[in-house]
């Protein structure tokens, strides 16, 4: 860790963002320490930068940059499709609330009528089904 740091400092050979490891990765994930799923130390590169020696990329895998993790959302019931308007639209709504992509799989269980609680990460980490889908 000391090296990418003293590269951010200096020529930013790697391109690196900013590095995220002891307290401050404890505060944003668990502890490494006592979740072994959660690494020792998080690298963000500058956006835009990939590492590769290929020459087509063909895709890649994401990080902590805005244009990874403000992804647009959006969910239709079906069964509400009927009603007033040029496009059968009986009307939507809007819901502006933070959310995480773990929440899409519990969702989509409590919409086809399973219960998402049977999921073992649901239960450990509570994770709550997207706002706005009840009713």
């Amino acid at each position: 860790m000391n090296a990418l740091l003293a590269d951010q400092a200096g020529a930013n050979t790697v391109r690196v963002q900013y590095v995220l490891s002891g307290q401050a990765l404890a505060d944003r994930f668990n502890s490494p320490l006592v979740d072994p799923r959660t690494p020792d130390l998080i690298v963000q590169p500058i956006p835009g930068t990939i590492y590769s020696t290929s020459s087509a990329k063909v895709a890649e895998h994401g990080g902590f940059a805005a244009d990874d993790t403000h992804v647009a959302l959006i969910v239709v019931n079906g069964a509400r499709l009927t009603g007033t308007g040029s496009h059968g639209n009986g009307g939507g709504t809007v819901v502006n609330d933070r959310v995480g992509t773990a929440q899409v799989a519990p969702t989509v269980l409590a919409a086809l009528g399973l219960d998402p609680g049977k999921l073992d990460a649901v239960r450990i980490e509570h994770t709550r089904v997207l706002p706005g889908l009840n009713g």
